[in-house]
């Protein structure tokens, strides 16, 4: 068995904290333990990896940087970007601003300082980069009478203060990183807890005490930090409390130490007021909870961040007695008053003691995940909204709008997304100051990603494709059910036509295939999948299309263009409706869809499809009227079956239209009234809605 000397144990507890403290220098390891060191000397201790990641030229001549009080002048300087972006996606990392135009961090620091030390920020130093140069930044810092000192080009020296404290951060991040043989996209994490650790070590540029001493003027005896420091990437043990383990299972969580924890908000609820916490005695069930981890993309696909966030179990709710109500337009979350009484077990991952794991949570808001979620939360926005002279629209209760001035100002609401558009400047500014004050909201500037669907004034785009094809659909394909058929993934087939609908959203050409596709979500076989993946193939030869909005049309004009696939379904005989809208020439609205009886004829299935589509253009003038755009042009419809119109414009009765006499009428009384006309026009582009073109 082999044993270590005296003089061995303390040169392995030497090395120990030298890797604990971030690779802290060997020197001031010797003052901060100097019964280790003894009357070693500290040159004979020699790191490779801090050569590796703090090898560096002789430094500058010092310039005057000192100040005669805290903060009196505040460094500032920006690093990036990193080639690697970190796992929340952020490429730089500065001492007072996130990102080139964000200055509430600047402003919420300096009120810290104000409040908190009594002290006073007189100058601040940077760089000339463009990050500085920001109208808002320069009015804050001139109505606080603060002096904005840049530097003269090529001349980094003139901020050696800032610059040198990036090199030491990242010096350290580096040998933390190579140590621990992490990932570089880590680095975000190492360089707050290496902040965090230099905050709390001594220096010996302020007679050995810690930053944190130096800033409160209180000088005692160098100590390790308050929290016991480990090494950035060793192996962790969570421990685990009996409410979260059985008896069998293990009593603690392995994990990776990144770091310390800084006070951050993990989630809403703390600071909500959301819950109370009381015992479970009050003979109520309480219903349970869980975390929902997601990735919130930009529009170009890149990571914008990383959500976490608290729902409830609502399946586990009973009607009657922990709801009543659900139905609402949309679905969101918290902030809205509850009216039944829930209770909801503590989060999972909550370190509470062996006593506490007997309580449980009162909700005071709805919470994601409950039933009664959704309508609590439009009750609340639509009654904001009221109060701020806004009005519902009856043809889309998600619709708000404000007319004044002979102006117009709506926005939509979508779950927890909004849009506000309007040829009101000053008004959608004060509506937004107003919900800035009424919820927690995030401005994301002019309309880029909505919904998953990228908006943009014009874009050019280009990927090679592989095997692609210039039809979504092949030419007379005619899917069925067949016997026998081999079974195959239904969960990805789901999964792929799921998307695809989704993406139909601005491709009207895709919206025949993907309605026959759809039919067979749960009996496919081969025939099926290869018909998904033939819609693929079409994507991968034009991955660039969407939809063109022309400005400045006449949206008195209306038209529709309907067609329909007679009996096309083999399975049923039933035939596919279809249509696309147009305002002003802008294509607004399509959609194919498989009709709910069989027609016998094509001159009935044809009538069918333009009540369809009738139906949906008399909808958009409604909602033009809401929008203060009064049609007085009747709607054009437009069918490429001559029977069909000619049964529109003869007011007869013939014993072949009999079962379609609803339609018929309906069709009758809107050309009466002068508010469509019927048109016979050849097979033009409707045929994308109804045919395998």
């Amino acid at each position: 068995m082999a044993y270590r000397s005296e003089e061995e144990e303390k040169k392995f507890e030497i090395w120990l904290w030298h890797r604990r403290l971030g690779h802290a220098s060997f020197g001031y390891l010797k003052k901060l333990f100097p019964s280790l060191f003894g009357m070693s000397d500290i040159s004979s201790f020699r790191c490779d990896i801090c050569e590796l990641a703090k090898s560096h030229h002789t430094s500058f001549p010092l310039i005057l940087n000192k100040s005669s009080l805290p903060f009196m002048v505040k460094h500032s300087d920006l690093w990036g970007p990193s080639k690697v972006p970190t796992l929340s996606g952020s490429h730089w990392f500065l001492c007072l601003m996130k990102t080139k135009n964000e200055v509430n961090l600047f402003q919420n620091f300096h009120k810290v300082i104000e409040t908190q030390y009594n002290a006073k920020v007189r100058v601040l130093r940077s760089d000339n980069g463009g990050e500085y140069h920001n109208s808002d930044l320069q009015k804050y810092l001139e109505g606080h009478g603060i002096i904005h000192q840049t530097t003269c080009s090529n001349t980094p020296q003139q901020n050696g203060v800032a610059k040198r404290k990036n090199r030491h951060l990242l010096e350290v991040v580096c040998a933390s990183l190579i140590a621990a043989k992490m990932s570089i996209s880590y680095w975000g994490e190492a360089i707050t807890s290496v902040a965090y650790l230099i905050n709390q070590v001594s220096s010996n540029s302020i007679d050995f005490q810690t930053p944190l001493q130096a800033l409160t003027n209180v000088v005692v005896a160098p100590t390790v930090p308050n929290i016991p420091p480990r090494v950035f990437g060793c192996v962790a043990f969570v421990h685990l409390h009996k409410h979260q383990r059985t008896k069998l299972t293990s009593r603690a969580l392995q994990c990776v130490f990144v770091g310390y924890a800084l006070h951050k908000k993990g989630s809403m609820l703390p600071s909500s007021n959301l819950t109370n916490v009381y015992y479970n005695g009050c003979g109520k069930k309480p219903i349970g909870c869980r975390w929902i981890y997601t990735v919130k993309y930009k529009a170009d696909g890149s990571i914008e961040s990383f959500k976490v966030r608290l729902v409830a179990k609502g399946y586990t709710q009973t009607y009657g007695i922990d709801y009543t109500e659900t139905f609402a337009p949309v679905a969101k979350i918290n902030t809205v008053r509850l009216y039944e009484e829930v209770y909801m077990n503590l989060p999972p991952g909550c370190m509470v003691s062996e006593t506490q794991c007997q309580k449980v949570c009162k909700l005071k808001k709805s919470l994601y995940g409950l039933k009664q979620s959704p309508r609590e939360w439009l009750g609340r926005f639509t009654k904001s909204m009221r109060a701020f002279s806004y009005r519902q629209s009856n043809l889309d209760h998600i619709l708000f709008l404000k007319k004044q001035h002979g102006k117009i100002t709506a926005l939509i609401v979508y779950v927890d997304d909004m849009v506000v558009t309007g040829n009101d400047p000053k008004e959608r500014k004060t509506l937004q100051n107003y919900l800035s004050r009424e919820f927690e909201m995030k401005d994301l500037g002019p309309l880029k990603y909505f919904l998953g669907i990228e908006v943009s004034q014009s874009s050019e785009t280009g990927m090679p494709g592989c095997q692609p094809v210039d039809t979504p659909i092949e030419e007379g394909l005619k899917l069925c059910v067949e016997p026998n058929q081999v079974s195959i993934d239904k969960g990805k087939y789901q999964r792929l036509v799921g998307r695809l609908m989704y993406l139909a959203h601005t491709r009207p050409d895709l919206a025949y295939a993907l309605s026959v596709v759809s039919q067979y979500m749960h009996n496919l076989g081969e025939q099926h999948m290869n018909a998904v993946m033939r819609i693929l193939r079409y994507l991968k030869n034009a991955p660039g299309k969407g939809i063109l909005f022309t400005k400045n049309v006449d949206y008195q004009s209306i038209e529709v263009y309907t067609d329909v696939d007679w009996a096309g379904a083999v399975d049923d005989r039933r035939s596919t409706s279809g249509y696309f809208t147009f305002v002003g020439g802008n294509l607004v609205t399509w959609k194919s869809k498989k009709q709910n009886v069989v027609a016998r004829s094509s001159a009935e299935a044809e009538f069918r499809g333009m009540a369809f589509g009738l139906c949906e253009a008399l909808w958009l003038r409604l909602l033009l009227q809401n929008l203060g755009y009064l049609s007085r042009q009747p709607i054009r419809l437009f069918c490429d079956n001559k029977a069909a119109c000619d049964i529109a414009h003869n007011p007869v009765q013939h014993d072949r239209t009999k079962h379609v006499e609803v339609n018929r009428f309906f069709i009758k009384e809107k050309f009466d009234q002068k508010i469509n006309w019927p048109i016979s026009s050849p097979k033009l582009s409707q045929d994308k809605c109804s045919q395998n073109f």
